[in-house]
């Protein structure tokens, strides 16, 4: 999503809170108004904020904040935006979870839905299945490419023919903020206990932030759920709908991915404020390759990718997300 909801000329802006109280703002006439959201840019509020032309002929302006109540059929009443399950508690769809019973009944559901899946004819890790002797293919034990016909092909560990169908984000990160707006939630898990690990693990966003997709799951499965539990589970999964290793953005499990024989990609440390390596300002994910000192960084941190050399499971690494080496001069 944009981060500006709204831009245009308007005389007026309101708010309404779920529970029907409004708050309605009158600016000067012919006034452009700007409604953004600035998550964009690391900063956890949405900012509202307008300009007006100064007109000398009259220079005095009135802007107007008004405040309403909510209507007498709901003072008083809690008006919920999200369900317990984590739905719009007011839509009605097909598929919509109305109970903890059905989480329960699904885990047998799903088992003949999964069982009534072919998947693709795929060697151990996921490549096509008789093509090394077809193609005449070399098992090296690696991932590797070899030019055959003109065309360049990624080969397994097998010697077989591999294309990547990878599941990108392989890891539950469905996190919603709910941060100075608890009062929209009928529920929310508790944060110890059974539900802990429905909370963003990161220590900064822990409080903040909460999944009620690894809720619902807790709420199915019975228990709490670590990294392991969900790739295990998505492995089989992604398998059967003709998925054969995990893409980019994700967190690895190597204990998993080692018992399921599942191919994964890494990423090189390439211009990202997070992992210390900036990018140019105003060109996204691209470093600047004469800096000694980013030069340095980045060469002291792919001297750790030496840890993974061993690894017949990687297949190799991406660059960077979405790099916008247009915009380089």
């Amino acid at each position: 999503m944009k981060p500006h909801l709204f831009q245009g000329n308007a005389s007026g802006f309101a708010l309404t809170s779920p529970a029907g109280a409004t708050t309605e703002f009158t600016v000067p006439e012919y006034s452009f108004q700007q409604l953004q959201d600035n998550r964009e840019w690391g900063w956890n509020i949405f900012q509202w904020h307008f300009w007006t032309p100064f007109n000398k002929d009259n220079p005095d302006y009135v802007i107007r904040v008004e405040g309403a109540a909510s209507p007498a059929s709901v003072a008083g009443k809690a008006a919920f935006i999200v369900d317990p399950f984590g739905q719009d508690a007011k839509e009605r769809f097909e598929g919509r979870v109305g109970g903890e019973e059905e989480l329960v009944r699904d885990v047998e559901e799903e088992k003949s839905y999964y069982e009534s899946l072919t998947p693709p004819l795929f060697d151990r890790f996921g490549g096509l299945a008789d093509s090394a002797a077809k193609m005449a293919l070399e098992k090296t034990g690696f991932f590797h490419v070899e030019k055959k016909g003109g065309a360049w092909v990624l080969v397994d560990p097998d010697g077989n023919a591999f294309f990547h169908l990878g599941v990108c984000a392989f890891s539950p990160h469905s996190y919603t903020y709910v941060k100075g707006r608890e009062s929209t939630y009928e529920w929310m898990p508790p944060r110890d206990g059974k539900f802990k690990s429905a909370w963003n693990p990161e220590p900064y966003w822990n409080p903040t932030s909460v999944s009620f997709h690894l809720a619902n799951m807790i709420r199915k499965y019975g228990g709490p759920i670590s990294l392991a539990d969900f790739q295990d589970r998505m492995i089989e999964r992604v398998r059967k709908w003709g998925f054969n290793s995990i893409g980019a953005f994700s967190e690895v499990d190597k204990a998993v991915v080692a018992k399921r024989s599942f191919p994964y990609v890494a990423h090189l440390p390439s211009a990202s404020d997070w992992n210390g390596i900036p990018a140019i300002p105003g060109i996204r994910e691209t470093f600047d390759p004469f800096d000694e000192k980013v030069k340095a960084e980045f060469d002291r941190q792919c001297g750790k990718l030496a840890e993974s050399a061993d690894d017949p499971l990687l297949i190799g690494y991406f660059v960077a997300n979405e790099p916008t080496h247009e915009a380089v001069p």
